[in-house]
């Protein structure tokens, strides 16, 4: 808050004693010297002066002043009230008054004391800011803004008023005006990191994450020790699906202050959001001290901790929306067990609906009614903390509401031909994050084109244009005239085969009446949802349907529309599995997924579709499930080559290696493999002793696969035996160097042999477990001919890879979208090399930033000579990732969703590799959030000069 610490020259003196001009001038330099800091000095020139004017209300002033910087503020207060009374028209002396009654919680008479500024002084910024803050602090919004938009017009530069300004307009959701604001503060403060934080809310508030998370990083930098920046870039990055560093964040923010109430709700959330319900509840309870806090009722009661209360009356009472409500209601059944009887107290709209939950000893009353004598309060959200709840105990049976019994005058309205499928597209427009949970109309009119579907608007407060189309629609009719509150609402839901919504009570009350309900969510997700889920713990016949990107909410009603045409096609099983297999093919998982669903859904023992699903999933990041699909179409179809293959993939991921490579051996005998029935001829090596036999061991897979797995060759027992390997000719001169193996180019006659082995069974062979992985092969080679162009000491060299060879035009799913790569390139701190084998035209406008070395890359032992003298290469999934991690290269690898069985899951290192570090997407096609993060960790990353400088220091203790 701002001090006044300057004399107003005009101000209106009331009977008092005037100053002389020895005693002035003593008052003033000892205000010079408050404001240096000087303070024995000041008070040497204040004793002087009060010996000269004792009753001069400056002298009080600048003595209040004196006292307030020396930390004692009650006779700081003394001080100024005596000026006050000296001359009531001091309005310094008034604003510095107001700002101690402020400091001690005494609003109404700050208040008073800024408005008594403002009367005697009107051109006095401080005076109207400070007032703008008490206002702010009481939540007198329209009077705090007009309060700071004076002290803006008296000085337009005033950063501070418009980082208050901004403040309290984004606390009304009033977005644009927030932003201008703060980028009015920015202009005249771009370094203050008050100005950093305020701007940040606001990109936060508006779903732009990138900008809120470099704001609140710069914020940072001007303040580590600063709690409530640490808690705000937390929320930023939980928003960015950035879990970890958030977590960071919060936890460093209650180091910092241990009763910052944001941060441990933030840490609270966010717990809850990752399944750690435990601390997550626990951390909840400080939501009613957060800044969005709610009103906590009936404290003259003591609050229940969930211990047996069975002679007693226990008082639950609902404490936030309607949704919230209707999820958090279940938790009545298990209170019930605890109490003799249960009061509920909750909105009015809600009791016909609540008076449904079958317990004879509950009692529905509405807020704001006289309330039942009771025992024991506690609020309906706390319920879960205190029975323990966990992710695995959530009590999931639906339905656990029910809609009245009376039959409802709609039912004619319905299709008997088409599926009947409730929708809302909008909550309240109340609700702070409104903007970016609801969609607006234009955005869900698309559904309306869908056959063989009726919607049933169950929108309240549609706009004109919405109800004008669904008037006119042939698909669609309004039914939110009907929806009077929400027993009335559930009567017609329950008539639906589905509903459809965005994030509001709708959802959840179609969830608690176990009606199949799909939720469409924004990119940044409540914690109830948690994250990268399609299903939901708490509503078994939910599925979510998450945007990709923020604000991207045509992704998400393609991906609907794809799914109401699923639902609506006849359950033909020739028919569906010939689209599912076919959009697998073109890589259209999600849409694949649905069909083998579907297929499932009326044939539940359909072994195809069981394993196709499961690759399908595996291919999704869903391993847990993809292993249990393939575990029931094993059971269905033990002999199955194919299933078991498929199981193997599952077990590998996993890092069930045992299990996993014997029917990894099944791929053998798959149609695919019948390119190489010839090298299959002799008999199959199993690893026995090769005692005057040749053993040939072949390469079956791609590049990536070769340099992988060959670390095994030397492994290999010769006993006098003889071994050969048929590879790729384009690494015949890269591998020549393995020692005691003779090389053969794929396509020439090998020499004859009494066994043979495919290379990717030796891993079997030897009993490979994720521990027991050997070291990569040790490469052969010559120093470089030529060294990379444009080094600097002073940057990192790394080298990139973006994509890899294509089948054809059609980016794959591990490729880097182009538009995407200048966010990485344009980093400051590095030079970066294009390991890409060609230039494509399209790609020019992305890729200005990149040395291009094309030239030198003419072979893999080429382009193992360049990648010696780089300090980094970060990559896709390609045959570079794996050449680099066997020459020992620190390797970042950026992989999809659902990654390869060889990288794992959930892990950030590789067994293959101990030098590479994988950077995951945290959900399908969000190659964004790996960009973040390997920028993130270029920037912690040490230079060429700043390395060897370490080097030295390590080597000199």
């Amino acid at each position: 808050m701002a001090l006044a610490n300057t004399i107003c020259p005009d101000s209106p003196r009331l009977n008092t004693e005037p100053a002389t001009d020895q005693a002035q001038s003593l008052i003033d330099q000892a205000l010079d010297r408050i404001i240096e800091g000087a303070l024995e000095k000041a008070d040497l020139c204040l004793q002087k002066a009060s010996k000269l004017a004792p009753n001069s209300p400056d002298l009080q002033f600048a003595l209040g002043l004196f006292h307030e910087e020396s930390g004692h503020t009650d006779l700081a207060q003394r001080h100024y009230e005596q000026a006050v009374q000296l001359d009531p028209c001091h309005a310094q002396a008034q604003i510095n008054l107001g700002l101690l009654h402020s400091n001690s919680q005494a609003l109404g008479q700050a208040e008073t004391c800024f408005r008594n500024a403002i009367d005697i002084a009107p051109n006095l910024p401080e005076a109207h800011l400070n007032l703008g803050n008490i206002l702010q602090r009481s939540e007198q919004w329209p009077q705090a803004e007009e309060a700071y938009r004076s002290a803006l017009r008296i000085e337009p530069s005033l950063a501070i008023g418009h980082r208050n300004l901004s403040s309290i307009l984004l606390w009304q959701s009033r977005h644009t005006e927030a932003l201008q604001h703060a980028l009015k503060a920015a202009q005249y403060e771009p370094e203050n990191g008050e100005t950093c934080n305020t701007l940040g809310a606001v990109f936060k508030a508006t779903q732009q994450i990138d900008k809120a998370v470099a704001c609140f990083r710069l914020a940072l930098e001007t303040d580590h020790a600063n709690a409530a920046y640490h808690t705000n870039l937390a929320g930023a990055l939980v928003d960015a699906k950035r879990f970890t560093q958030a977590q960071h964040h919060f936890k460093r923010a209650i180091q910092l202050d241990a009763k910052l109430p944001d941060a441990h709700h933030g840490l609270g959330m966010l717990q809850l959001q990752t399944g750690h319900h435990e601390e997550g509840w626990a951390n909840y309870e400080w939501r009613w001290q957060a800044a969005q806090q709610n009103e906590r009722r009936h404290q003259a009661k003591p609050e229940w901790d969930g211990k047996p209360i069975s002679n007693k009356v226990l008082l639950v009472y609902c404490e936030q929306g309607l949704g919230d409500s209707i999820q958090f209601v279940r938790f009545l059944f298990q209170a019930a067990r605890f109490a003799k009887s249960i009061i509920l107290e909750c909105p009015p709209t809600a009791v016909s609906l609540f008076e449904s939950i079958k317990i004879d000893s509950l009692s529905v009353v509405p807020a704001g009614n006289p309330t039942p004598l009771f025992d024991f309060q506690i609020p309906l959200l706390s319920l879960p903390r205190v029975l323990g709840v966990t992710l695995e105990n959530i009590p999931s049976d639906t339905p656990y509401l029910r809609p009245p019994t009376a039959s409802t005058p709609v039912e004619a309205e319905f299709s008997k031909q088409k599926l009947n499928v409730g929708l809302v597209w909008a909550g309240n427009p109340r609700h702070r994050n409104d903007a970016f949970r609801s969609m607006q109309w234009t955005d869900c009119a698309p559904l309306l084109e869908t056959k063989h579907t009726r919607f049933v608007s169950l929108q309240l407060n549609a706009s004109q244009e919405a109800v004008a189309a669904i008037a006119h629609s042939t698909s669609a009719i309004d039914m939110a005239g009907h929806c009077t509150d929400l027993a009335a609402t559930a009567s017609i839901i329950n008539q639906l085969d589905l509903v459809i919504s965005v994030d509001t009570a709708m959802a959840h009350l179609a969830g608690a009446l176990g009606k199949p309900v799909w939720l469409m969510l924004p990119y940044a997700g409540e914690w109830r949802w948690m994250t990268d889920r399609e299903d939901s713990p708490w509503y078994p016949t939910m599925t979510i349907f998450r945007q990709t990107k923020p604000g991207d909410w045509q992704s998400v009603v393609r991906s609907v529309v794809d799914s109401l045409k699923i639902m609506s096609l006849p359950d033909n099983i020739s028919d569906l599995e010939r689209a599912a297999i076919e959009a697998k093919k073109k890589g259209q998982l999600p849409t694949a997924k649905r069909l083998f669903e579907k297929i499932l859904t009326h044939h539940p023992g359909h072994v195809e579709s069981l394993s196709n699903l499961g690759n399908v999933l595996l291919a999704l990041g869903e391993t847990g499930r993809s292993g249990m699909l393939h575990s029931s179409a094993r059971a269905l179809a033990p002999g199955s080559d194919r299933v078991i293959f498929n199981q193997a993939l599952a077990l590998l991921k996993s890092g069930n290696f045992v299990d996993g490579w014997n029917g990894f051996e099944r791929r053998t005998r798959l149609p695919h493999f019948e390119f190489f029935r010839a090298q299959m001829h002799q008999p199959r090596w199993q690893g026995e002793s090769l005692a005057g036999k040749t053993l040939l061991v072949w390469a079956e897979q791609g590049f990536g696969d070769t340099i992988q797995f060959c670390r095994y060759l030397p492994m290999i027992e010769r006993d006098g035996g003889r071994i050969i390997f048929e590879c790729q000719p384009e690494l015949t001169t890269l591998l020549t160097g393995l020692e005691g193996i003779e090389l053969v180019s794929r396509g020439d006659h090998p020499p004859p042999h009494d066994v043979q082995c495919p290379l990717l069974n030796l891993p079997g062979i030897f009993g490979t477990t994720p521990e027991s992985v050997p070291l990569p092969c040790q490469l052969g080679l010559d120093a470089p001919s030529d060294p990379l162009p444009f080094i600097d000491q002073t940057k990192l060299s790394v080298g990139l890879v973006w994509r890899g060879s294509r089948r054809n035009d059609s980016p794959e799913p591990r490729e880097i979208p182009i538009p995407l790569l200048p966010e990485l390139t344009r980093s400051g701190s590095a030079k970066f090399y294009s390991l890409q084998l060609e230039q494509i035209e399209s790609e020019a406008a992305f890729t200005s930033d990149l040395i291009w070395i094309d030239e030198a890359l003419t072979d893999f032992q080429a382009t193992a000579q360049v990648i010696r003298q780089l300090d980094l290469v970060i990559t896709i999934d390609t045959a570079v990732a794996h050449l680099a991690g066997t020459l020992g290269k620190t390797t970042w690898l950026m992989l999809p969703h659902g990654s390869e069985w060889r990288w794992l899951e959930n892990r950030d290192d590789s067994p293959w590799y101990p030098s590479m570090r994988l950077f995951r997407q945290p959900k399908p096609d969000d190659w964004f959030s790996v960009i973040s993060s390997v920028n993130d960790a270029l920037t912690l990353l040490p230079t060429p000069a700043a390395a060897r400088h370490l080097e030295q220091a390590e080597e000199a203790m």
